[in-house]
């Protein structure tokens, strides 16, 4: 290769590369400085909800178990053979008031009842002798000594008169002694109810004292829900106070038996309405209720106040009974109350605080009072502006008044 050819090669490469860097160069020359832009920090993006004022009312949110208002044991109270017996008279057989569920043998009885009539008719009989025999002695006395007021009661028959009198009225009473025991050989159901258990059949010997089956009431029912004693104060329990139960008995009389027991009058008080929810045969169901007091003693293990709810007419619907043992939810609507927000749980902060979006886009620690907590909401009282909101986001490093942007403002 010649000489001249080896320069060509070497000089074209150089060239190319000077070409190259003189055109950069150029237009670095021409080429204008780039204005800086100022970025401007204006805060995080956060959630906020509007929390006016509102007047609401208390829901206290408990939970508890069914149990029948009445219960009774069905117990002899004369022994004897049973001889019948009611198929209703079963575990979970249902039972209407008056229904005749059980009977013993009542010939035992009644043919004691016949004897005890028998004896009052033959002591009636020796009465009116008596009678006649102390009319006759006083016409002969007043034959004999006429004009004398002083006279012998044995002359007169008068305490021969007096013993008949009370050997009639002491088989009066054993008659009515064997009536009542002959009564008492028929178990009649003294309210719409169902049956718990039972262990009596016919052909059985039942024994005095002995329980032979335990019965409920279904035309209500009781749901006992422990509460603490911060949720008693929303719970208007004027319904069994001692102020209205003094009311309530101040016409109060001595009653010598079950018929003269006056009818009492509850006072003109508005029950706390509840909710109970639960759940039957794979289906949600509810049922309505009032608040009608609170036991007697707090729970020993707990220290909660139980507070009972009665559900008239558990079984209306046979789709969903609220039987007897049930755990439900209850949802109790308690007091009014004005003025208060509503605020998500998690819009809480330090128990006692809440953050505010201002209208100028900084934030805001605002101190609330917090009136209840139910669920995953909670009632506060806060003075806040018209337009300003709470902020439900979470944050990290949040000082007061720092600038923030507002998710609502953003997308709008």
């Amino acid at each position: 290769m010649s000489s001249g050819l080896r320069l060509w090669r070497i000089l074209v490469p150089v060239a190319i590369v000077a070409a190259g860097a003189i055109f950069y160069a150029g237009m670095v020359a021409i080429k204008s400085p780039t204005d800086r832009l100022d970025r401007v920090h204006r805060g995080p993006l956060v959630e906020t909800i509007a929390a006016p004022k509102i007047s609401t009312n208390v829901i206290v949110k408990g939970y508890g178990t069914v149990r029948p208002t009445e219960e009774i044991d069905i117990v002899p109270q004369v022994p004897g053979v049973v001889v019948w017996k009611s198929s209703n008279l079963e575990s979970g057989g249902f039972f209407e008031v008056g229904d005749l569920l059980a009977q013993i043998d009542p010939r035992d009885y009644q043919l004691a009842l016949e004897v005890a009539q028998a004896e009052v008719a033959q002591n009636q009989y020796a009465l009116e002798v008596v009678r006649g025999e102390a009319a006759v002695a006083r016409q002969e006395w007043d034959l004999m000594q006429s004009g004398q007021v002083n006279y012998s009661p044995l002359a007169l028959h008068i305490p021969q008169l007096k013993a008949a009198e009370a050997r009639l009225q002491a088989s009066k009473a054993r008659a009515q002694e064997a009536r009542l025991r002959l009564e008492r050989t028929e178990f009649y159901a003294p309210f719409n109810g169902r049956v718990r258990w039972t262990n009596l059949d016919q052909g059985q010997f039942a024994v005095v004292g002995q329980t032979v089956a335990r019965i409920y009431s279904i035309e209500t029912a009781e749901v006992v829900v422990p509460l603490a004693d911060e949720n008693l104060q929303w719970i208007d329990l004027a319904a069994n106070s001692r102020k209205n139960l003094t009311a309530k008995s101040s016409g109060k009389v001595m009653a010598r038996s079950a018929e003269e027991v006056p009818a009492i009058q509850e006072a003109d008080i508005v029950l706390p309405e509840a909710e109970i929810i639960g759940h039957y045969s794979g289906q949600l169901s509810k049922w309505r209720g009032v608040v009608r007091r609170t036991e007697g003693e707090l729970d020993r293990r707990s220290r909660l106040a139980n507070v009972v709810i009665e559900v008239s007419d558990p079984f209306s619907n046979q789709s969903s009974p609220l039987l007897v043992g049930m755990f439900v939810d209850v949802e109790i609507r308690g007091r009014a109350i004005d003025g208060v927000r509503k605020v998500p749980r998690n819009a809480l902060r330090d128990e006692n605080h809440i953050w505010v979006a201002a209208v100028d886009s900084t934030l805001r620690m605002q101190s609330v009072k917090v009136i209840h907590r139910r669920g995953d909401e909670v009632l506060v009282y806060a003075d806040l502006e018209a337009d300003e909101r709470v902020v439900v986001s979470a944050l990290h490093g949040v000082t007061e008044g720092m600038r923030i942007r507002i998710a609502d403002k953003v997308l709008r």
